[in-house]
């Protein structure tokens, strides 16, 4: 049975869960706490993963600290060249610096046509932010980190650096200040996600909803007037015009409990985590099984009488989501969506075209 037929759009990837933070909302920890008695899959292994794989469009990679794999880029490259990857996301805490720019200037040399988004997490400013991540001086080598992406994205565009920040009881009161830094100091993207699952410390899911559904429409506003400062493209305003609607949706299932009825985790989606198990996405107490088990065949493991059971029970089940990352690729792969989110992006990218002209003829006349 083929369950692929042209491509995957969305491949999910822990290849590791070792982390050298500890943060108090991490959704992972337990995972993470024990990471040093998984057994990793081997960098070959993943090459076995790759080649009874379709086409990847995007690669997410997350975990654990993805950096602390050595040969990540390796991993990369394997499913740029093996699956004609398209677009990487990858987020990183930021801690190892050195390493984490060194990994993006080999991605970017290694597959030039690739386009990476690296997310770095900031959770807080200064000494907050260290607490938030239980590592002291977290902040200051993720502000260096930050600073090394931006160098290699003015002379690369292919490469996009944003920040990213959990929002929890922790950092509930001081989101705007830390998104002023991100727009004003930093000048860079700022995506606010909302706290999730099981955390390590769970007081952590104490917040005010109704707070955080204002805070990121206002910094929605933000992030839409840092856009009109920057080089008008169409994926950038794809990509804002996609926040927008992966916003609308998480809101109205904290709000309205509106469910989320065309997920596709499970079929156009998939999780593989560093033990090799595969789950339709990171938040599934039930996973397909283990590739280990089937030869490194995701075909055939999604093909088992277990595996479609599963799958019919998450089509049945239209579960109220706030995952970001499976909410925003599962509505640019529903059609009517994808043509809402690219008329949405058609008018705000004349909007702003329309603006930086009307600008120029104003500083001209002037």
């Amino acid at each position: 049975m083929n369950l692929f037929t042209k491509n995957l759009p969305l491949l999910v990837l822990h290849p590791t869960h070792r982390c050298n933070a500890r943060c108090l909302h991490c959704y992972n920890w337990e995972r993470v706490d024990n990471s040093e008695r998984e057994n990793e899959l081997s960098l070959e292994e993943i090459k076995l993963i790759s080649r009874k794989l379709p086409n990847i469009e995007m690669l997410l990679v997350s975990g654990g600290e993805p950096s602390l794999r050595e040969d990540l880029n390796l991993i990369v490259k394997e499913f740029y060249l093996k699956n004609r990857l398209r677009i990487l996301a990858l987020t990183t805490n930021g801690v190892d610096s050195q390493g984490i720019i060194r990994l993006a200037e080999e991605i970017m040399k290694t597959c030039p046509g690739l386009l990476v988004y690296m997310l770095v997490s900031l959770d807080d400013l200064g000494g907050r932010h260290d607490r938030i991540r239980n590592l002291n001086g977290c902040f200051e080598k993720a502000a260096e980190t930050i600073t090394g992406l931006k160098r290699i994205s003015s002379s690369n565009p292919r490469l996009k650096v944003s920040i990213l920040t959990t929002y929890s009881k922790y950092n509930e009161a001081n989101i705007w200040d830390i998104h002023k830094f991100v727009a004003s100091e930093l000048g860079l993207y700022h995506q606010i996600n909302l706290i999730k699952a099981n955390p390590r410390m769970p007081e952590a899911k104490e917040v005010d909803l109704a707070k955080f559904c204002v805070i990121s429409e206002k910094i929605e506003d933000s992030n839409f007037q840092l856009l009109m400062g920057n080089k008008l493209t169409y994926i950038n305003i794809l990509s804002f015009s996609l926040d927008y609607y992966t916003r609308k949706f998480i809101i109205n299932a904290i709000t309205d409990k509106t469910t989320f009825n065309f997920c596709k985790a499970g079929t156009k989606i998939l999780t593989v985590i560093s033990n090799g198990r595969v789950y339709p996405c990171e938040f599934s107490r039930e996973s397909f099984g283990n590739l280990r088990d089937v030869d490194y065949d995701m075909g055939k493991l999604l093909a088992s009488a277990s595996s479609q059971s599963l799958i019919a029970k998450i089509k049945n089940k239209q579960c109220l989501c706030t995952a970001e990352c499976y909410v925003r690729r599962s509505l640019i792969l529903d059609f009517k969506m994808r043509a809402r989110i690219h008329m949405k992006t058609l008018f705000l990218f004349n909007q702003l075209l329309a603006k930086k002209i009307l600008n120029k003829l104003l500083h001209y006349h002037v």
